[in-house]
């Protein structure tokens, strides 16, 4: 893993200039920082005209396939090839439980996630007999209703929502197994010894998806503390609103490792590779609307400061990119343009060439997504190995249901 750590490093502050920014938010500076691999494709993807939206999104579909993708230059199949081999990690493989009935108002992506994490746990727990568990963030209750019912297992659901809870609560409570479960209102903050009430000597802490800083609080509190069993998947790491969370690990800062802008955290939070056509196609209709109306604002104003649009209601931005641009521009107080000159700026020729360049970096960017992911999550797996623990690092969901996939299995040395 080491290794592994200090590739990803190297592949990281060689192609900086690529990941750190949003393209739109410095160009064309930004295209001027580029290796020529880089600019080639982007510049050759700026020369599209007819239907671009429908043949990039085919063509884009094709580059975020990165384990098939052909490069036309052998440059960029190279990066290609790095990024694949860096990407890889083991695969955590178990039989999916069948949830009853009374779970199918879960929405798909939590239900998959409760199928395939409980196995895990299951097979965990024949391991190592824990018999308590804390579920952080734990919401309604579902996951921790189920490891009660399942594995004749009793703990806490903690969560900051109290409305959630007593739904949560109100519903376990006609089941056979609703006493097994405490739901304790508790917000985590970095006083993480808050946490030590609720452990035990045979605890698992759990945290599926626990938010920006708050898997780090978690995976702090199980060094610290020496939690029997940590399990967690972090999401979110744009809200991470503490940069000393991030490389935490000795090893990291060994390897002098890479920050990470507030563009590149947002970054790590996407899931373009697993897009299907139609959301892709979608995606890249809001991006081309939003760059575009970045080089508007540039031409009316001089201002090339990157503003908060907000959302569009949907039946503008479905009437086109005029109707878009005439509402923003009056949200952001620019004297307004007439349809027409819209139009004409839109079909200019060097407007076209710009924002298709823009489209074409952002995707080059949003390669990146995964390699930062794992960066973040590498350093946390050396910060519980660093201070004594056996740690794994896994993936366990089907990233096309549930992107945020990469799983963290750690356990003190004391604990059987």
């Amino acid at each position: 893993m080491k290794k592994r750590f200090s590739n990803i490093q190297s592949f990281l502050k060689r192609h900086y200039n690529l990941w750190t920014y949003e393209p739109i938010d410095s160009y064309p500076r930004y295209l001027n920082t580029l290796t020529i691999e880089f600019s080639d494709f982007a510049q050759a993807f700026s020369q599209k005209t007819d239907n671009f939206l429908e043949e990039t999104s085919t063509s884009f579909q094709e580059l975020f396939q990165i384990a098939s993708y052909q490069s036309p230059t052998p440059l960029l199949n190279s990066f290609f090839e790095e990024l694949k081999s860096l990407m890889e990690i083991p695969v955590e493989t178990v039989s999916p439980l069948s949830l009853d009935h009374s779970f199918n108002s879960i929405k798909e992506k939590k239900r998959h996630e409760i199928e395939t994490l409980l196995p895990l746990i299951k097979q965990k727990q024949a391991l190592y007999g824990f018999d308590h568990f804390v579920d952080f963030g734990g919401g309604m209750g579902h996951l921790a209703g189920l490891m009660a019912q399942n594995l004749n297992i009793q703990g806490h659901s903690l969560d900051f929502d109290k409305t959630i809870q007593s739904k949560g609560q109100n519903i376990l409570a006609q089941t056979p197994y609703g006493n097994a479960i405490n739901f304790v209102h508790f917000t985590l903050s970095a006083q993480i010894e808050k946490l030590l009430p609720f452990i035990e000597k045979n605890t698992l802490l759990l945290g599926l998806h626990s938010c920006g800083d708050l898997s780090v609080f978690l995976i702090q509190a199980a060094a610290q503390f020496n939690v029997p069993y940590l399990l967690n998947f972090g999401c979110c790491y744009c809200r991470m609103n503490t940069p000393s969370l991030l490389n935490i690990s000795q090893q990291a800062k060994d390897e002098a490792a890479v920050s990470f802008s507030d563009h590149a955290l947002t970054l790590a939070s996407r899931s373009f590779c697993e897009d299907k056509v139609k959301e892709l196609k979608h995606k890249l209709k809001v991006r081309y609307f939003r760059a575009l109306f970045q080089l508007l604002q540039i031409e009316l104003t001089g201002d090339a400061s990157i503003r908060t649009l907000g959302q569009t209601p949907k039946e503008i931005f479905n009437a086109g990119f005029e109707d878009y641009a005439i509402f923003h521009l009056s949200k952001q107080k620019i004297e307004a343009c007439t349809d027409l000159q819209i139009k004409d700026f839109k079909e200019r020729k060097d407007t076209q060439i710009k924002v298709r360049e823009i489209i074409a970096l952002d995707a080059l960017r949003s390669l990146f997504s995964r390699i930062i992911e794992l960066a973040i999550i590498i350093d946390r797996y050396f910060y519980l190995e660093e201070s004594g623990r056996e740690t794994q690092l896994f993936q366990l969901f089907n990233p096309k249901i549930s992107p945020r996939n990469l799983g963290i299995w750690s356990k003190s040395k004391e604990a059987k």
